[in-house]
């Protein structure tokens, strides 16, 4: 039998955790479920989905959707067949993705060859399973095929209580780089920081109130920008075992609540994040 409960750590950070042992104790209480995966969802299954409390997140066609919540609940079991792009009392889709990466969307790049794995073409094929649920995580793992060859395993994780996806994207084909999409949206502005190792990205209130987008990764894996029409992407250098990992995030401001002035608070949440993909827990 094991013990397994969750401990929060700033990068380099300690904690020392006592436990005893009490002969006459009671039965433990229930650990309530805070996340919850689902393995085909929406759309006849074609769609993988995971979720926190916090926000819940989805895969087609290798790009990847989000869905901002209200109030703190699991909502994937539930989710109205309405328009989702409209704001509900449980939240709302403020994304518009159509032929765009989402948020991180994967290409490959070979020196200037820029190949996108998201997105409908003929010869790509996309397979997937989810994991976890519970008190603790959930996850999916996401298999792209180009002409059954396999071509990329993209792993998916988020944490109770969290918003942010950890994300571990492996590719057997060498010499290419793994480049991770954040879309374009209409108003935006844009930081990103290479050597701090953070993307973020806002755009202006409208129907469904401002949205925020970030992407965090290891500053020593960083080989550039590629800036295209339907997005931006890092290049990232695979490790020796072909992956590399990163955390993106979406935000969402919705247009009844107070506007954010800059992008301050997105930046340095985006730059913790960096900071901790740099620095793993061992």
């Amino acid at each position: 039998e094991y013990l397994v409960f969750l401990v929060d750590l700033p990068p380099r950070g300690k904690k020392t955790v006592a436990i005893q042992y009490n002969p006459n104790g009671s039965n433990p209480p229930a650990y309530p479920a805070k996340t919850q995966s689902f393995e085909k969802w929406y759309t006849g299954g074609v769609n993988i989905a995971w979720e926190s409390e916090r926000v819940a997140y989805r895969s087609y066609s290798g790009l990847v959707d989000y869905f901002a919540k209200s109030y703190p609940h699991l909502r994937l079991h539930d989710l109205p067949a309405d328009s989702y792009h409209h704001e509900a009392t449980w939240g709302v889709d403020p994304f518009v993705i159509g032929k765009k990466p989402g948020l991180c969307g994967v290409a490959l790049v070979e020196g200037v060859k820029f190949t996108p794995f998201y997105g409908a073409r003929d010869s790509l094929r996309y397979t997937h399973r989810g994991f976890g649920g519970g008190p603790v995580c959930a996850g999916a793992v996401v298999d792209v095929l180009d002409s059954d060859v396999p071509v990329l395993e993209e792993c998916y994780t988020i944490f109770a209580d969290r918003h942010e996806n950890i994300v571990r994207t492996t590719t057997a084909r060498k010499g290419v780089l793994i480049a991770p999409g954040m879309q374009k949206n209409d108003g935006e502005l844009v930081h990103i920081d290479e050597k701090a190792g953070y993307f973020v990205s806002q755009s202006p209130a409208g129907e469904y109130g401002a949205i925020g987008m970030a992407l965090a990764f290891d500053p020593a894996s960083c080989a550039g920008v590629v800036d295209r029409p339907d997005g931006r992407f890092i290049k990232l250098k695979p490790g020796p075992d072909g992956s590399v990992v990163y955390a993106s995030v979406g935000i969402w401001y919705r247009v009844s609540a107070e506007q954010p002035s800059s992008m301050e608070a997105l930046k340095k949440a985006a730059e913790r994040l960096a900071r901790s993909i740099a620095n793993p827990l061992k």
